[in-house]
């Protein structure tokens, strides 16, 4: 298949209804409790595995010993912010998640935030309060195609 045409029928996809992600394993990053709960509850109906870490440095322990499909990273945390964080993940050698896509979860929603976060090396943004569309939207299109249904 060619380039164009396969980024094509890339763009042209649709995000179901439903995203159901039952092989998927999902780690959530943030050091507050209530978004912590209100993100494992938006992706328990995706049926994914998730897991939760309350602190940067949580993140970078559980990414170096379990290999995630998608890492939800919050930006602002005491000690080690998202930015360390995805960056310690990802030069942790030998890490079970150093290749895993991080997307960086935060209420910086000013011009220009997107950019300077995926220029960071996060794989995509969200801002918070978390959509649920957003999110299932970021689960289909950061998560590989063979996890989800």
């Amino acid at each position: 298949m060619e380039v164009n045409a396969a980024v094509s029928e890339f763009e042209n996809r649709s995000v179901p209804e439903s995203v159901k992600a039952p092989g998927a394993r999902v780690l959530v990053v943030d050091d507050t409790k209530m978004n912590l709960m209100v993100l494992a509850s938006l992706l328990k109906k995706t049926e994914a595995m998730v897991d939760t870490a309350a602190s940067g440095a949580e993140a970078v322990e559980k990414a170096a010993k379990t290999a995630y499909d998608l890492i939800l990273m919050d930006q602002r945390m005491p000690g080690m912010d998202g930015t360390e964080a995805m960056h310690n993940i990802r030069s942790t050698e030998g890490g079970a998640s150093s290749a895993a896509p991080v997307i960086c979860l935060t209420a910086d929603d000013v011009s220009g935030a997107k950019e300077k976060y995926l220029a960071e090396g996060f794989a995509d943004y969200l801002t918070k309060p978390v959509e649920s569309a957003a999110l299932k939207a970021m689960l289909f299109e950061h998560l590989p195609a063979d996890k989800i249904q």
